[in-house]
């Protein structure tokens, strides 16, 4: 199992009232769930390799990707981008969690089944470096976390990259995304406070 990790950030007021960190939190759930419905999906639909700029896959991975979606009948795997069975894309778009506060806007959790990634406890070593550049790391931790990440599998190194690819989170995307935002925290400020209650 691998976590694929989306933070949909709020443009909603910086210095709320109590009240107003309940819409807002709301607001920013109400964010992730519009992006989980509408843009995640996208990821594996035709045209998603040249809007969200994946890694341009080798011609003989292609060939081989077409014959084996050919052979066992797997009606679109062979042509669109990062599905071959369709599993993963089944995990990702049926199932998400979602944690918010009204201070760091809301997190999307995705979790998804990638073949060779054995355990899936690995961190890449872009993710090692950022918790040593946070100094949230040991000395230790960080030897030892390096030396994982660059003994990585060719598989371990692939599926990362297609992690990477889903996290991509465009700017029309997230225009979209802060006009859900503030349609829901304009409705919650304009109900009255027992509707309010309700709604929550």
């Amino acid at each position: 199992m691998l976590a694929i990790k989306q933070t949909v950030s709020s443009q909603l007021p910086t210095d709320p009232t109590r009240e107003q960190r309940t819409w807002i939190r709301e607001a920013a759930k109400a964010g992730a769930r519009f992006h989980h419905d509408h843009h995640i999906p996208r990821h594996f639909a035709s045209g998603a390799a040249n809007r969200y700029g994946y890694v341009p896959r080798a011609k003989k991975y292609q060939r081989w990707k077409l014959r084996i979606a050919g052979r066992l009948g797997f009606r679109y795997g062979g042509r669109l981008p990062l599905i071959l069975t369709g599993r993963t894309r089944d995990e990702i778009t049926s199932s998400r969690q979602i944690r918010a506060t009204s201070t760091r806007g809301a997190t999307l959790l995705l979790r998804a089944s990638l073949t060779g990634l054995g355990s899936g406890r690995l961190m890449d070593l872009a993710a090692v470096k950022r918790l040593q550049a946070a100094g949230k790391i040991s000395k230790h931790g960080l030897l030892r976390l390096t030396k994982a990440a660059a003994g990585m599998t060719d598989s371990q190194r692939k599926a990362f990259q297609v992690v990477k690819e889903l996290e991509v989170y465009t700017a029309d995307e997230a225009q979209a995304v802060a006009r859900e935002e503030e349609r829901v925290y304009a409705r919650f400020a304009g109900m009255p406070r027992l509707k309010r209650r309700l709604a929550a």
